[in-house]
């Protein structure tokens, strides 16, 4: 009886499964999006606190800078709050090399060190709310975008590079880092898919400020 009742069990999990999953999102311009949001820590992500007036001088940060933090450390949860370094404001400067499209709708931008001397990465998401509308029409004005898009992940191609400063909170991608070597150690700050990027990110970005 117990064997019919899972098979049975499985059988409606599967039938449900198209119902159940999720539409792709797409924005129709820079400042309308449709489709589903993330659940990954999501509140912590859209946390819309304005920034400060200043940044401390030790958070002034450069790609290369930000990828030699330590990493974070043990298991950090879908409803994790924010603690630690991630209470930090942060300005990052550095050239943007990538812009790539997120599932959830998030703009994800790299950075690089003007300089160039570097091989290193950092990331700043700029998430899909109408808070963050001003942000994204100054990143989509990057690249030859056009509307509507659908926000399966992807990298658009840039038809400028500019130096740019981000402020915003420090973010730890737990997601996207490996796990460590002992239970609740630190945990190396690198993107698993990734070696050359931060797994420290800003999230969300709440300033742009576009150098040259």
């Amino acid at each position: 009886m117990r064997s019919r009742l899972e098979l049975l069990t499985a059988v409606l999990v599967l039938a449900a499964a198209p119902a159940l999953a999720d539409d792709p999102g797409e924005f129709r311009s820079a400042c309308q999006y449709r489709g589903d949001y993330g659940e990954y820590r999501w509140s912590v992500k859209i946390d819309s606190e304005s920034a400060p007036s200043s940044i401390t001088a030790d958070c002034l940060l450069t790609p290369s800078r930000l990828y030699n933090w330590t990493g974070g450390r043990g298991t950090i949860l879908s409803r994790t709050p924010r603690q630690g370094r991630g209470n930090e404001w942060l300005k990052l400067t550095g050239r943007v090399t990538a812009l790539i499209i997120e599932g959830d709708g998030d703009i994800h931008l790299e950075l690089v060190d003007v300089d160039g001397r570097s091989g290193a990465k950092a990331g700043a998401e700029i998430p899909a709310g109408r808070r963050w509308c001003p942000w994204r029409q100054v990143a989509f004005g990057w690249t030859e975008v056009k509307f509507p898009i659908t926000t399966a992940r992807r990298e658009l191609p840039l038809t400028k590079r500019p130096v740019i400063s981000v402020v915003g909170k420090a973010f730890w991608d737990g997601q996207h880092a490996p796990a460590s070597k002992a239970r609740g150690g630190v945990r190396r700050n690198r993107r698993t898919y990734d070696s050359t990027c931060s797994a420290w990110e800003i999230h969300p970005v709440m300033k742009i400020e576009v150098l040259e």
